[in-house]
């Protein structure tokens, strides 16, 4: 039989373990394909690499540049794009072709595409109240048998 004490660290280590990989296990769904393509499968890799349990919670996040502008959504500067090896663009419209010495893409936002706030947002619920039920078993557990019927 273990005192409320140790109750308690039991408690929080199962719950900081099952949320973990709860919200990990999303989060690499959504990496691979939910919610972005993979096409190296680095960004995904990255947050197994950087995601981990730590004495006060847990951290998720990534390292490689580009993910934290999908999370978030990032801006486009405006762009020209010259011919390299020929006098002129050939660009493709109904019912031909025009050429252009050059062309120029306006500056644009690319929309967020999340995919570690999604995955912490579906398991609100169990970080939010998971800990108590895993309390209230583990102390009631703990306690002799004629105390858990009161």
């Amino acid at each position: 039989m273990i005192g409320p004490a140790e109750a308690v660290d039991a408690a929080l280590k199962e719950w900081k373990d099952e949320a973990f990989v709860r919200v990990y296990n999303d989060i690499e769904l959504n990496l691979t394909g939910r919610v972005l393509k993979v096409d190296t499968g680095r960004l995904r890799s990255d947050v197994g690499t950087v995601s981990r349990i730590e004495p006060e919670g847990m951290r998720f996040g990534v390292r490689v540049k580009y993910g934290i502008a999908w999370e978030l959504g990032f801006d486009v500067p405006e762009q020209t794009i010259r011919p390299k090896y020929a006098k002129a663009l050939k660009i493709p419209v109904a019912g031909g072709f025009i050429f252009r010495k050059k062309a120029v893409i306006p500056a644009h936002k690319v929309a967020a595409r999340p995919f570690i706030l999604p995955a912490i947002e579906a398991h609100k619920e169990f970080l939010e109240d998971g800990f108590l039920e895993i309390l209230d078993r583990k102390v009631a557990d703990s306690l002799p048998s004629g105390v858990r019927e009161i």
